[in-house]
């Protein structure tokens, strides 16, 4: 690129930038737009000329941003075209010659010193005319051989149809159905792993979500309290299970006292009984005493039993179940199945919600990895259901290119073939490997779509691996690739080099932070020319 002119400017405002790289796609220059902004107006000071232009800032180099045209009007894009032209002419030392109108050189008038070199070339080359004459006769047999070369070399490529740049391409696809209501990214933006690009809308979701928190809260606050109750009757058992043992105790000593009023009842009956026929205690007396040891007796028993039933009690709170008189209150069972209820609705209700929270958080689409908007598929106000593409980035790593070949040519293609492809825009030759033929070579949007179909049913679609394509290439650029097919000679493939590449024998891993793969193709170059 020639050096470039100091009168190459872009003013922003009031403010003059120089230009150190200008192309019909873009330039580059050291400006700095406020804060948040990517996108501005200015004008281009093109030598003599001014060119009012939109750009974007795409990403910076060192202290310069790089920087593409926006919305280019047809005129716009003449005027620096011809700018383009007029500089690179002027930088190649043709600028006398390709001035000259086509009257003056038709005329013979040689003023200039291009054109009279021209003159004597042209003056000698008559000069040596009948040498050569006889010197093609002379050759014209091996002229013959070189024909027929040129021609198996011909028969050694094959031309691909509809070839087109893809690149490394990666679908964005929705997670929850609902209608875009903001899209925050722009085609040919980076954007970093988990950058937000767009957000849905739906008011189903958020009301649901909304309906479950609420019951969940109930839930919760169901199960606090019967955990309380439970607490509470557990701490009751236990006051009413050391209540008993205090209980148990008196009834020890009353039974055990009633025991020694029986003894002492059952002696005096027992002394007395002898007397009653001599006739010193009277039937009265006698039955007076009786009555009374059966009386001792009664309670005594009556205090056994209020032991026993001490113990039961004690044994019942043991299991939860607390007696109260005639009363029995299993209280504590029934807490326990309506807790258990309560904490299963809870773990139900909480697990519908972090479901519907998921479908919340799907509203919020966000970059899966690091990458450059390489088509957006939805615009705002659109509605969109699950799984549907909505992005497609394109990030680092493999490139590749697609394209067709007829169905009679694809018996001559394989993986591995070397390709030589051409970027006609930019003028650019770079090589690849094909990847793979007929339906393996078949993608989705993004990569081998309607766009790049043949014109027929029967073309069969193909995958190009593309090595060391530069990063500020766009995806979807137009190709010319031409597949180097062999000429079908064992020994004549050996003798000119001509050999398949391992693509998987020359696969590298690129750096972590770009989390991919790249195709590395073999560093023994076949010496065969494509056309």
């Amino acid at each position: 690129m020639p050096d470039t002119p100091v009168n190459e400017f872009i003013v922003i405002g009031d403010r003059r930038f120089q230009i150190s790289e200008i192309s019909e796609f873009g330039f580059v220059a050291p400006i700095q737009l406020p804060d948040g902004e990517t996108q501005s107006q200015g004008i281009l000071i093109l030598g003599d000329s001014q060119v009012p232009v939109e750009f974007r800032v795409r990403k910076m180099i060192g202290n310069e941003s790089s920087c593409s045209f926006a919305n280019l009007s047809i005129v716009q894009t003449e005027s620096l075209q011809k700018y383009l032209r007029d500089r690179n002419r002027i930088s190649s030392g043709n600028e006398e010659l390709e001035a000259r109108s086509y009257d003056e050189l038709a005329s013979g008038k040689i003023t200039d010193k291009a054109a009279a070199a021209d003159n004597n070339d042209a003056l000698g080359q008559k000069t040596y005319v009948k040498s050569f004459a006889m010197l093609i006769m002379v050759l014209a047999m091996a002229g013959l051989v070189i024909m027929a070369g040129f021609f198996l070399r011909s028969r050694s490529s094959l031309s691909v149809g509809n070839a087109a740049l893809v690149g490394n391409w990666l679908a964005v696809n929705s997670k929850a159905e609902g209608e875009v209501s903001e899209v925050f990214v722009f085609e040919g933006d980076h954007v970093r792993k988990g950058d937000l690009l767009l957000r849905l809308s739906n008011p189903e979701v958020s009301q649901a979500n909304m309906q479950l928190e609420a019951e969940q809260q109930t839930a919760q606050a169901k199960v606090v309290a019967l955990r309380k109750q439970r607490a509470t009757f557990k701490a009751k058992l236990e006051f009413a299970s050391r209540k008993l043992d205090l209980d148990r105790q008196v009834a020890l000593a009353e039974m055990e006292a009633s025991e020694k009023a029986l003894k002492s009842a059952e002696a005096a009956y027992e002394r007395l009984k002898p007397f009653l026929e001599s006739g010193a205690v009277t039937q009265l007396e006698l039955d007076e005493v009786e009555n009374k040891f059966l009386e001792e007796e009664s309670i005594m028993i009556t205090k056994q039993n209020l032991v026993r039933q001490i113990d039961f009690s004690k044994e019942a709170a043991k299991s939860n179940i607390l007696i109260l008189g005639d009363r029995i209150d299993d209280e504590l069972g029934r807490i326990e199945a309506e807790l258990e209820i309560a904490e299963a609705e809870l773990v139900e209700i909480s697990q519908v919600l972090d479901v519907l929270r998921q479908n919340e958080g799907a509203l919020d689409v966000v970059a899966p990895r690091d990458g450059v908007v390489f088509v957006k598929y939805i615009q705002q106000g659109q509605f969109v259901k699950v799984a549907d593409e909505l992005i497609g980035l394109s990030h680092p790593g493999e490139t590749w290119a697609a394209g067709q070949v007829t169905a009679g040519q694809a018996s001559r293609v394989l993986p591995g073939q070397p390709v030589k492809i051409r970027i006609p825009a930019l003028k650019l030759t770079i090589d690849g490997t094909v990847a793979a033929v007929g339906h393996r070579a078949m993608y989705a949007k993004g990569h081998y779509n309607a766009e790049f179909r043949g014109n027929t049913a029967t073309d069969v679609p193909i995958k190009v691996h593309i090595q060391d394509l530069p990063e500020n290439i766009p995806s979807g650029l137009r190709l010319d690739m031409a597949i180097g097919t062999g000429f079908g000679l064992k020994w004549l493939d050996e003798a000119m080099g001509y050999q398949l590449r391992d693509i998987g024998a020359h696969r590298r891993a690129v750096p972590a932070a770009q989390e991919a793969e790249v195709l590395a193709l073999s560093s023994k170059e076949p010496a065969l020319s494509s056309k």
